[in-house]
């Protein structure tokens, strides 16, 4: 097969499943707003505030939990599938799945005892009960995850998506329905455990199409080398962990500097905004490994013609999405509540960050698969510090305007950084800035 047909084919593979990414994204992130519409209106602030603050938690917990073995594999899995290396490629399944586990329940039990310590008297609706239905969740939300990972690194990644975008919130949504109008408890606690039930249902999908979709190989003579699929991991954990902590720290500091209600209130704008970096997010899911085998390859053409493609795409799609929400934000504000109205200023401002962050591309998955992934670690562990003297500051002079000014600053900070990186070191431009980079192909 040329080089050309290759080239092709992949392309015509990008656009189908970026299709279909999208639209199953696109159904998830319906389901998962009318989810926090539906919980922000049956279960009230308080409530709805003391969700959005342990799920905050929850994701940086994942994050940490699964030691950067999810995008490990993005690397590993597809060179072991190269080279027929069966054996490697089901050992590195195990052991990932081992360390996750362990890490996930070891951090989540220590999180929880902190978190019930430190934040029970601010957040009073917690209790034993929740927290323990936390770390149940907790576990089984890393493990999914660490699913996700390992079924992308094969080019199945819409395998992965349709239990955790769709599936999940349909059963969540049920949940909520079952606590509010049909129990007699009602109670936060009660969802929690109800919430970890999901966790475990979903992570079993994900196991059954992994046990159907994971490759047939024979066994191989690839060196397994565990200490260094750990350092690998640990250089995209720490990369993963930066990114959680830029979209978590200003929830966590609200939630320690205002109150349940504040938090509520910056949560909606949240989510409402991220529904501008979904096309990000889908497009990447399918690219992520073609980046690196164009880059091997030393195909830079390819590469750049791969980028720019994307960045059209994501860049279109996020600003028409952008104006309409510009548009009609009263009336979407309004479906979570009178009172969410007064997030409307927050909701413009994080809008500008989630699009500049879509429009400078997938510069930050360029870099990392291109061997480039402790740039990205410096430019991003500074970004967190800079985000949280930020948000510190400026909450406790602005409130939620504040984090959303600390929050955007930021993004726009850390992106231009790795983009003009980017054009130096691989002398490919991933956005759609006008930059005119020179590359050879091979």
């Amino acid at each position: 097969m040329s080089a050309s047909l290759t080239e092709k084919n992949l392309f015509d593979y990008v656009k189908k499943a970026s299709a279909l990414s999208f639209l199953i994204k696109a159904f998830g992130l319906l389901l998962g707003v009318g989810l926090h519409i539906l919980f922000a209106r049956f279960f009230g602030q308080e409530n709805y505030g003391t969700y959005l603050f342990l799920t905050a938690n929850i994701v940086l917990i994942v994050s940490l939990s699964l030691f950067g073995l999810d995008k490990g594999a993005l690397k590993y899995i597809p060179r072991y599938q190269s080279l027929n290396a069966g054996r490697a490629l089901s050992q590195y399944v195990s052991f990932s799945r081992v360390v996750v586990t362990v890490l996930a329940a070891i951090v989540s039990i220590v999180c929880a005892a902190i978190i019930f310590w430190l934040y029970g008297e601010r957040f009073s609706l917690l209790n034993e009960s929740i927290m323990i239905g936390f770390v149940i969740v907790t576990i089984f939300t890393a493990t999914a995850s660490l699913q996700d990972g390992l079924l992308q690194s094969i080019k199945k990644p819409l395998h992965a998506q349709a239990p955790l975008q769709i599936i999940k919130p349909i059963f969540l949504m049920l949940a909520l329905f079952y606590v509010t109008k049909i129990s007699s408890d009602g109670s936060l606690a009660e969802f929690f455990w109800l919430n970890a039930g999901i966790s475990i249902f979903v992570y079993m999908i994900l196991i059954t199409i992994w046990n159907q979709k994971k490759p047939q190989l024979g066994e191989g003579h690839e060196a397994v080398n565990k200490k260094q699929w750990l350092k690998i991991g640990f250089s995209f954990q720490a990369i993963t962990l930066c990114n959680v902590a830029l979209t978590q720290t200003d929830i966590i500091v609200v939630g320690s500097l205002l109150d349940a209600d504040s938090v509520a209130l910056y949560g909606v704008a949240v989510k409402i905004a991220s529904l501008l970096t979904f096309f990000l997010v889908a497009i990447n899911t399918v690219v992520a490994p073609i980046i690196s085998q164009y880059y091997v390859e030393g195909d830079k053409v390819a590469l750049q013609r791969l980028m720019t493609f994307s960045a059209r795409v994501v860049t279109s799609c996020t600003l028409l999405a952008m104006f309409f929400i510009f548009f009609t934000s009263d009336w979407i504000l309004m479906f979570f509540g009178e009172e969410y109205i007064n997030a409307k200023d927050t909701l413009y401002i994080l809008c500008v960050a989630s699009c500049f962050n879509a429009m400078t591309g997938a510069v930050s998955y360029l870099l990392s698969l291109s061997g480039f992934h402790l740039d990205v670690l410096r430019v991003l562990m500074l970004s967190v510090v800079i985000n949280l003297v930020l948000s510190v500051v400026l909450v406790g002079m602005m409130g939620l305007v504040g984090a959303a000014i600390a929050t955007t600053i930021t993004t726009l900070f850390w992106n231009f950084c790795l983009l003009v990186i980017s054009i130096k070191r691989t002398e490919i431009n991933p956005s759609l800035a006008p930059i005119k980079v020179r590359h050879n192909k091979k």
